[in-house]
């Protein structure tokens, strides 16, 4: 599983064990506020460290201040709980629903250099979306804004490959991203990145001449005042290559007859 840092990061060992007592609510389309109860007498003075895993393994780590309440300290991050591309189905009574898979949160609340609690949380965004009996309405998970599909899942013996992506204009009507294309759990880009304004439709073209056979992946990651911002958006798209086409050297024979 491969991590992505957006700050750089050191993690040192501490006796302290995360807590289950972390709680992550989506206050609007960009950001996340976390909770926690600490008994804590200065939590003014204290800064959260907070470490985000996406199901496809990627990670983020921001620090943000902390406001102290009534016996619990809370912050908010920029960090749009979009889609981020890891969609499995998950056996039922009938044929099966998709899942998303789930954020991990985990906090260190930094007094200086010294940590001095700890806390983690996971989060399905599909405990987001409304229900019927089958399950969660996935089509109307109220957090995504951005659409992003490539033309077609496969590209067979062609290398001019392409996507669409746009904004829900009813949701955010504009924002900024940056795209780039990796191949599987990879980080390098092979192509990209592309900042694009999104409004409305738009399509990409890439070139993938000289790319093995296989997966690769579409990153697409949100831009706030100039920073990257969340979790990597991720896309995925195949590339086939057929062997070529070997002629008989006489013509075949199905038993006496050619």
């Amino acid at each position: 599983m491969i991590r992505c840092f957006a700050l750089c990061y050191c993690w040192f060992a501490s006796s302290l064990g995360f807590a289950d007592d972390l709680s992550v609510t989506a206050v609007d389309f960009w950001t996340v506020e976390l909770n926690c109860e600490t008994e804590l007498s200065d939590a003014e003075n204290l800064i959260a460290r907070t470490i985000v895993t996406q199901p496809q393994g990627f990670e983020q780590v921001v620090e943000s201040p902390v406001v102290a309440s009534q016996g619990k300290v809370g912050w908010q991050l920029l960090y749009p709980l979009i889609d981020e591309g890891r969609l499995d189905v998950q056996p039922g009574n009938w044929n099966g629903y998709w899942i998303m898979g789930e954020y991990r949160f985990r906090a260190e609340l930094l007094d200086g250099s010294e940590v001095v609690h700890r806390a983690e949380a996971t989060l399905d965004p599909m405990s987001l979306c409304p229900r019927d009996g089958y399950g969660p309405i996935f089509t109307d998970y109220r957090q995504q804004f951005i659409e992003c599909s490539p033309i077609r899942p496969a590209y067979i013996d062609w290398d001019q490959m392409s996507f669409t992506i746009r904004t829900l204009t009813d949701r955010v009507a504009r924002c900024t991203v940056l795209v780039d294309v990796t191949a599987r759990e990879k980080e390098e880009a092979l192509t990209g990145p592309w900042r694009m304004e999104l409004t409305g439709d738009v399509q990409q073209h890439f070139d993938s001449s000289g790319w093995e056979r296989g997966e690769y992946w579409m990153r697409i990651r949100l831009q706030k005042d100039g920073e990257s911002v969340g979790p990597y958006m991720i896309r995925k798209v195949w590339k086939e290559i057929l062997p070529p086409v070997e002629s008989p050297a006489g013509p075949l024979r199905l038993g006496r007859r050619p």
